[in-house]
């Protein structure tokens, strides 16, 4: 008899042979020390067209590996995250989907939910905590919730969250499991071709969750690695699509007629965004500037000032405002 998975682990990766094999051990070890069966989760690899010994040294830890399955598939192309996520998500069969970032690795102990009865009630997301690891080794844990919450609705979450002024709450993909049904029938898929395509990803998937589940566990280990997306040279391309997140999230928070106890909580952070990104103009050149300002003629700014009733953000609908803040800042 042929048993699906519980949990479907996606690693997007793309130039990460210097990563990838501390990231597999990690779920190793989680797997032997909490004694799970080899059916229970399953690995899926998305090698992005790297250009590095990525694909090569994921499959040979793929055929060396028995406590696991692990699948590698390739890229013909490189896509970006967005689109690997994807391809895992499709090519997943667990009851749960976990998308890991290859340059970090995660806690044991979070296995132990595996065959837990608290996921009993079949949360659509189940959410978690996590500690950022410095180069230095030394380690950052941001404040978070300490008790259980829920099982309750996405809405309820967040206004919980926003009457506990809560705001560490992390909006990358990586601090939780999906029910792998509850994307797929949603079509909760990630946008393609993008940066930070997964924060705009996390606000949808909680707010539209009929059930969400926190769990006070630091599971993950976030590593601020030198040349990733976050902390690599800054180009129009990046600063434009950190405008787009924040466009886009205030667009859907329209849609969905958010209350204002969400908005107002929610607020403070894409103020903040959007005002450090004002500033990081100065790091681009000219290309960089012509970029930024192309890419922005794509995204629906309008629904900035709507959602977060100021018009301090109104400079970027405004060509000539773009030019000046960027000569300023030269």
């Amino acid at each position: 008899m042929c048993y699906l998975p519980f949990l479907s682990i996606v690693i997007p990766a793309y130039n990460a042979e210097h990563y990838i094999e501390r990231c597999l051990m990690s779920i190793s070890q989680g797997f032997v020390s909490q004694k799970l069966y080899k059916d229970e989760i399953e690995v899926i690899i998305i090698d992005d067209a790297s250009q590095d010994n990525t694909y090569s040294i994921a499959n040979i830890i793929a055929a060396k590996t028995d406590v696991y399955k692990i699948r590698v598939i390739k890229h013909p192309q490189n896509m970006k995250q967005g689109a690997a996520r994807n391809t895992g998500l499709r090519a997943a069969k667990g009851e749960y989907v976990w998308f890991v970032d290859v340059d970090d690795f995660i806690n044991s102990e979070i296995f132990s939910y595996c065959d837990s009865e608290l996921l009993s009630c079949n949360p659509d997301v189940f959410q978690f905590h996590a500690k950022t690891l410095r180069i230095d080794g030394s380690e950052i844990i941001e404040p978070y919730i300490t008790d259980i919450i829920g099982p309750i609705n996405g809405v309820a979450f967040l206004e919980f969250e926003a009457k506990h002024k809560y705001t560490n709450r992390i909006r990358a993909s990586w601090s939780k499991w999906y029910r792998r049904s509850y994307l797929i029938d949603n079509e909760l898929y990630y946008q393609e071709g993008i940066f930070w395509e997964d924060v705009v990803h996390t606000l949808k998937c909680i707010y539209l969750a009929k059930s969400i589940l926190f769990a006070p566990i630091i599971a993950y280990n976030y590593v601020l690695t030198p040349n990733s997306d976050m902390r690599g040279a800054q180009n129009g391309r990046k600063l434009a699509d950190t405008i787009r997140f924040c466009a886009d999230s205030c667009k859907f928070l329209n849609e969905q007629e958010a209350s204002s106890l969400i908005i107002e909580s929610l607020s403070p952070y894409y103020n903040k965004v959007l005002r450090k990104y004002r500033l990081k103009l100065k790091t681009l050149d000219r290309n960089g500037i012509e970029d930024f300002c192309s890419i922005l003629q794509s995204i629906d700014l309008q629904q900035i000032p709507i959602c977060l009733k100021t018009d301090e953000h109104n400079w970027l609908m405004n060509h000539l405002a773009i030019i000046s803040n960027w000569e300023t800042e030269i």
